[in-house]
């Protein structure tokens, strides 16, 4: 398994448009690919998804809830999963600093 990671402070860079050009690029020469949108703008799940309810299943509630990655993917096509963003993610690290 590889790892890679896209990631600038700065928006507007195309982070996101990278992230998902590569992921279709390595799908159509057969790779696996699961996509992790981290940002609370959640521009990489627009990519590809319509704009999500409050209460999909996201990153978020793999943090908040202990929720396993492979309950909250979402199948984009043969060989790409997608693992949402969530607007909750914007105060996240304020409330789980909180809980320790």
């Amino acid at each position: 398994m590889k790892v890679m990671s896209i990631s600038n402070i700065k928006g507007g860079v195309g982070k996101s448009s990278t992230a998902s050009t590569l992921a279709v690029g390595l799908t159509d020469k057969g790779y696996k690919v699961l996509l992790i949108d981290s940002d609370p703008q959640t521009n990489l799940t627009m990519c590809f998804l319509p704009e999500q309810s409050d209460d999909a299943p996201s990153l978020y509630h793999v943090y908040a809830e202990g929720k396993n990655i492979d309950e909250v993917k979402v199948g984009i096509r043969k060989g790409l999963d997608l693992v949402i963003g969530d607007f909750a993610l914007c105060n996240a690290d304020m409330q789980f600093l909180k809980k320790h």
